[in-house]
């Protein structure tokens, strides 16, 4: 992957954990219509160990392709929101 919007080869790290945490999540529970994160509390993070996800790296997962094709996401107010399309 290119650079991600100008991200730091560090948040670029944070940011494919992420998306590989989300998109995991999305795979083990086909039947939720929702999944939420809260923004400011520690995720541990494969390969990374815990730690709290800088507001950039949200701001890009919000408009990638890959969760926004089925999914409405959302972020305000120190929540990452998913929401299955209809």
């Amino acid at each position: 992957m290119a650079s991600k919007m100008g991200l730091s080869a560090r948040n670029q790290d944070i940011y494919k954990a992420v998306l590989a945490q989300l998109t995991g999540d999305i795979k083990s529970s086909p039947r939720l219509r929702s999944f939420r994160k809260a923004t400011h509390e520690p995720m541990k993070l494969s390969g990374l160990g815990k730690l709290t996800v800088p507001v950039v790296v949200w701001e890009v997962l919000k408009d990638d392709d890959t969760l926004t094709s089925e999914w409405e996401v959302t972020l305000e107010e120190g929540e990452f929101t998913l929401n299955k399309r209809d």
